[in-house]
């Protein structure tokens, strides 16, 4: 089945995603590893304090540790997305007082150069 014109992806859209964004991707990686690694002492931790064998504590806390990077993995991923969006909304408030200050500035020059343009008729006039 072929792609409908209507469903092609627009290329004037820019898509910004976390595998792309500079901290995004750092951050999330780190994220993940941090939770695995915590998870994985937290797990052997509390099984070597119930008192099982090495086996099962090295068990426990390696499924302990998987469970944490995926959960520190999708914390990071929901985090990352709307600090993503905050980003793009404040990037986006700070070029709008840019363009209203340029264009405060142009209006100010255009006045000041159409006030000297009708004193100097009014002079030339005048003579």
């Amino acid at each position: 089945m072929s792609r409908r014109k209507e469903d092609a992806p627009d290329p004037q859209r820019v898509v910004i995603g976390i595998a792309a964004h500079p901290r995004a991707a750092r951050g999330v990686r780190r994220a993940r590893a941090y939770a695995g690694l915590g998870g994985f002492l937290l797990g052997a931790y509390l099984a070597h304090g119930a008192g099982l064998p090495a086996f099962d504590v090295l068990l426990r806390a390696l499924l302990a540790g998987i469970g944490a990077h995926v959960a520190g993995w999708l914390l990071a991923i929901a985090y990352w997305r709307a600090a993503i969006l905050a980003e793009l909304e404040a990037a986006r408030a700070h070029r709008d007082a840019l363009l209203a200050e340029a264009r405060a500035a142009a209006e100010s020059r255009a006045q000041a150069a159409a006030d000297t343009l009708l004193r100097d008729t009014a002079a030339s006039a005048g003579r």
